[in-house]
This record gives C-alpha cells, structure tokens and sequence, in this order.
C-alpha cells in the first residue's frame, strides 16, 4: 500500500473512532494554563483547588448522556472557568461546531480579548489548532475562532441573526441573567440558539450566571427545570453529610430541615464558622479545603437523565478566594442598610454572594397592617419632615392629589389628600390644582412649609392639558411624568422634551417605584423608609385598598418569555399611582437632595422667633422666597391664571 493510500485509510479510521475517554476536567489538568492577566491564581490548572468543577465539567464532556447543564451560581467562583475549559476541550479533543453567547457585543469584544485569546496562546496545543490572527483569511477574528473540524462563534444576545443561523452543536451562554427576554420579537435568546441544536443527537448546552430579580431570571427557571443538585460537604466531627446555607434552611424550599449553615458571634463577622446541626460542633475555615476534596454533588429533585443543574453559593470558595468573615462582614453591612430603608447591598449579597435571586420585599400587603398605623401628627407637617412634594393623578373626571413629606433615610408622612371634581379638558378644575399646589402647611415648628416639586400623570388623554399646566411652571419644579414599559431600572430617567410646550417629561419605571414603595410598607417602625399615614378622615380603609390595590406575579408573553406584571386586584389604585409619583417627586430633586434631607429637617425643626415668624407671614403667606434645599420659588403675580394655555 502507498503511503498516500495509507494516510487516507489512517486519517479514515480516525474519523470513524469514539472519542477517547478524556474527560474535560483531565484535559485542562493535564493542558489549560491560566494566566497573570485573566486570575490572580495563575499557572497550571488544578481541578483540585476547585473540586466542586469537576463534575460540572465532566457532565459536558463527549461521552456523558447529559445534554443540558446549568450552574447558578455566586461570583468569582469559577463558573466561567469550567466553559472556558470545555471550549478549550472541544477545539483539542472533540471539534464541532460551538456557539458563545454573551449578553451584548461589547460584551462580546472584551470575551475574546481578555478571556479567550490568553486561554489559547497560553496552551500549546490550542494555540497549534487555532490559526494565527495575523496571517490573511486566516478564520481567527475578533469573534470567530476556525480550527480543524470545528468553528467557535462568539454572539450577542441582542442579535437575533447571530442566534438563529447555522446549525451548532455545542451552546455555551455566560451570565444569561442579563439577556435580553426578546430579540427582535422572535422569542429569548436562550430559546433561539438552542433550536439551532435541533439536528445533534448528542447536542450539549451549558448556562452559567450569577442571578438577578426573580422575576427576570433566566438561570433560576433553568436550574429549578433540573434536578437541582448541591455540593455535600462531611462534618469533620461527626461524618454528616450535607450542603452549605447561610441560615439553616433551603431559599427555594425543595429540602426540608436544617442544613451546614454560617454563624458568627455578634458584632464579629470575623469569627465566622460553620455549624452542624446534627453534633452542634463548629468547623473554623481552614478546615474548608479537606470538606470540599471530600464533597460530592447531589440531586435534591426528580431529573429527566437529560438535563442537570447546579447550584454554587459563594461559601464554597476556596480557601484564600472569598472567605466567611468576610461575607458575614458585607452581610452585617446590607442589613444595617436595610434598617435604614435601603436594599441595594442586601440585594447585591443575596445575587452575587449567595448566588440566588433577589425577589422583591412587601408584594402581599395586609390592610389590617397599614390601616392600624395610623398616628395623630402634632401639625399638619410632623417634626422629622424636610421637604414637601405634590403629586397629581389625572382622571377622566377629577384630578387627585397628594401631598407627602420626606425626612432623612427617605421617611415619609403622608400629610394632605384632595379631589378636584371637573373635566380635565377644561380650566377651573388646573385653576383649583394650581392654587392648592401654591398654599403652605404648618410645620410642627410654626414655619409655613411650601411644595418644592410637583409630579403630575400625563400618560393618560388629557396628555396636552398636562403639558399645558406644567410649562409655565417648571420655575416651580412642575413637571409632567409618564409611566415606562421598562423593568429593573431606576425610577427616574433624564427628561424628555419631546413634545410641543418643550416641558420636561420624566419617563418613570414604575416597576421599580411599586417595587420600593411595597417593600418599605413592610418596615414596621418609624425610621429610614417607614411611611407614616395620618388619622384623617380620607385615609380610610377604601384609600389602604387602593395603596395594595396590585401584585407582582410573572406572566409568560409570546416573544418574552417570563416577565414581571403588576396585577390589578381591583380597578381603583389611584393612591398606589399617587405614591409612585410622590417618590419620583423626590428624586427628580436629585441624589444631592436627598442626602442633605436630614440636615434639612432639622433646619425646619428649629423654631423661630414669634415676631421673626409673623414678619415673615405677612410678606409672604403663600410663596416664600426661599424654598428648602435652595429650590428659589416662583413669584405670585395677576397674570398666572391666564398663562396655563
């Protein structure tokens, strides 16, 4: 035989064998090196450091069954590791057609430059396979990498023709919790790359993130879809066998019991161990890598033999990575925060620490609750309010307002409720509205205490009458808003002037203020973020139902997937809308303001002299000169009623 004919019959029978055995943890054992620019923990790869990883790693490789992986997980915690090895195994030892998906293309750009390029001029053997970025037509670019037998593409997840095209074996998508949940109205990107899978019979899909909202949540849908496996660790006093918490019980309710959970003596974060509640002995950290070489993963639900899924809490680091002490320390941080009516480091520890997904405080409200909050206030404006705001919902036949005091940590008091009955297309029901909004209250002080900023609905029919009111006024910080589709934004964008007057025009995310507004009802007692209500006669039980008049539940819609939705449980909701407004109110005034709140109440607490206060009265007794926090007050004058239009 030639030694052509046998190279062909060689290069053939190589074609027609099996895969070897190689596994993907002992391909990148024995060929991943990582590097000083993409880890602080550079040099060979040691699947030993992060024993947890291998199973994972293993469950992609070619000849294990499992066609769909998902690891939820904490930060930091060598989730993107394991793909970045499977992707240097499939170019190496199983080639085929392999899709990254990645949330944006920057997204995309930064992947290839700072991850993917260093794996591959750092091995060898990959470096061999994959063609050098300089020569001509070379199939190596910035997102598309060419090697013997195979592609890897590098997409957007906001690109449907980059989802949907050529067929593809291998899918691996990074930090799915920040894709899209539509692509040009086609459907998720997670749903239009994996139908391009369809023809591979042994087609492998993995999904790796650290979680976001709940109701937002790509990994978390996809890791409860699995069998929902935990990483058991053994008591080294006692031998049980369990996986880690942080406070004793299972967040998605599947495992009843207690569980291996971290304590800490109070006020000393540093002294943070692991408990066991079957021998109640403790276990200091340095012990963790001996648990974790022990440790094994475990299913905690049915599975279909097809699709596994993972879940890696931020406890699990490895020693030298992210310690107890020093979780327990931004824990005790986030919940001092939480005290002072703010979630956002809580929120931030419970995705990014915990690796779970944030749900929303305060969804389910009971009236009984709220309604027996009601308190005497000593003035029309309590002790502890530094600014008034105003905010106006616009009805097919009345407008309702209210007004609503704000003190340090963003403390409310519900102070004034009004209705002004009359046809919005007409002018005395804006005559009425105007001078309401003109008129002072009387702080517990004494002081006469004026709106500083006026939030009014114009997303509703009467859009031009809204405009109309707030031009002429903007000097009185007046100002048209307008409820957004979005979600999981901030409540308060830059404004818009698209429209006729040139008014500004604040786009809200409502979403975000009923999410704020339902958590905060829930704090019990006085302080940052409590809302106080008034013993008046309007708040009653018919305003309360109004304030709880929704519930956040998730909605499939055709081309979105799972999305958040504000359900109606009754058709009024206005003091809900109101409520909303008279947050967006607040931080139109800008963040500066609002930190200086407490400085301002205490400027308005201090009581002034009688014959100081009565001069004061009587050169200005509805519109002082001076509003607090610098806000410079619009002159009364005899053409003001006639400049609306």
């Amino acid at each position: 035989m030639s030694a052509a004919l046998e190279a062909v019959w060689g290069a053939a029978r190589e074609g027609l064998e099996a895969p070897t055995r190689l596994t993907v943890s002992e391909w990148a054992d024995q060929n991943r090196i990582l590097t000083r620019e993409t880890t602080a923990a550079f040099g060979p790869w040691r699947t030993s450091r992060v024993p947890f990883a291998r199973e994972i790693m293993d469950s992609l490789s070619a000849l294990d069954p499992i066609q769909f992986v998902s690891l939820m997980k904490a930060a930091q915690i060598a989730g993107t590791e394991t793909g970045l090895n499977w992707i240097g195994y499939s170019i190496a030892h199983d080639p085929s057609p392999f899709l990254l998906v990645v949330p944006n293309f920057d997204f995309a750009k930064k992947y290839s430059k700072r991850r993917i390029r260093p794996m591959i001029d750092a091995c060898p053997q990959l470096k061999s396979l994959v063609a050098a970025p300089r020569s001509r037509d070379s199939g190596n670019t910035l997102i598309q990498k060419d090697f013997p037998g195979g592609t890897l593409v590098i997409a957007s997840a906001q690109s449907a023709a980059a989802l949907s095209s050529d067929p593809i074996r291998r899918i691996m998508a990074d930090e799915v919790d920040r894709f899209p949940h539509d692509v040009d109205q086609e459907g998720t990107p997670i749903a239009l790359a994996s139908v391009r899978t369809t023809t591979f019979a042994n087609r492998k899909i993995y999904l790796a993130s650290t979680p976001g909202k709940k109701e937002t949540s790509h990994i978390e849908p996809a890791f409860l879809q699995g069998d929902m496996r935990r990483y058991y660790v053994p008591c080294l006093h006692c031998g049980r066998m369990d996986f880690l918490t942080w406070a004793g019980s299972d967040p998605f309710g599947r495992v009843e019991g207690e569980h291996f959970s971290i304590r800490w003596a109070e006020d000393r974060p540093e002294t943070a161990e692991l408990l066991c509640p079957e021998c109640g002995c403790v276990t200091e950290e340095h012990h963790k890598t001996t648990m974790l070489l022990r440790g094994e993963w475990r299913p905690t639900a049915p599975g279909d033999g097809f699709m596994r899924s993972y879940h890696l809490p931020g406890m699990y680091s490895p020693l030298g990575w992210l310690s107890w002490a020093q979780m327990a320390r931004e824990f005790v941080a986030a919940t001092r925060e939480v005290r002072r009516g703010t979630y956002e480091l809580l929120q931030d520890f419970i995705n990014l620490r915990l690796g779970e997904t944030w749900e929303e405080i305060g969804e389910k409200l009971e009236d009984r609750e709220i309604i027996a909050r009601a308190e005497v206030y000593p003035a029309e404006v309590p002790a502890g309010v530094g600014v008034l705001v105003a905010s106006v919902d616009v009805q097919g036949d009345r407008l309702e307002a209210q007004v609503t005091g704000w003190g340090a940590g963003e403390e409310s008091w519900a102070i004034d409720w009004r209705q002004f009955h009359g046809d919005p297309e007409g002018e005395q029901v804006w005559f009425d509205l105007d001078a309401y909004l003109r008129r002072t209250w009387t702080h517990a002080s004494g002081r006469a205490m004026p709106i500083v900023c006026t939030a009014i609905d114009s997303g509703g029919h009467h859009s031009e009458q809204v405009y109309a009111f707030c031009k002429p006024r903007t000097d009185r910080r007046v100002f048209a808003i307008k409820g957004g589709p979005e979600i999981a934004k901030p409540l308060v964008g830059k404004p818009s002037y698209n429209n006729k007057y040139r008014t500004p025009l604040f786009v809200l995310c409502v979403d975000s203020g009923k999410d704020r507004i339902y958590s905060r009802l829930k704090i019990h007692a006085p302080g940052p973020g409590y809302y106080h209500f008034p013993k008046l006669p309007w708040f009653d039980m018919e305003y309360v139902d109004q304030l709880t008049a929704e519930k956040k539940i998730r909605k499939i819609v055709r081309g979105r997937g799972s999305v958040p939705f504000w359900k109606k449980l009754r058709d009024r909701n206005e003091a809900l809308d109101l409520s909303v407004y008279a947050l967006a109110a607040l931080y139109i005034c800008g963040r500066e303001f609002i930190e200086g709140l407490g400085a301002e109440a205490e400027r308005w607490a201090a009581p002034l002299a009688e014959e100081e206060s009565s001069e004061a009265q009587r050169e200005s007794p509805a519109a002082p000169a001076q509003r607090p926090g610098g806000f410079r007050g619009a002159a009364a004058g005899s053409g003001w009623l006639n400049s609306w239009r």
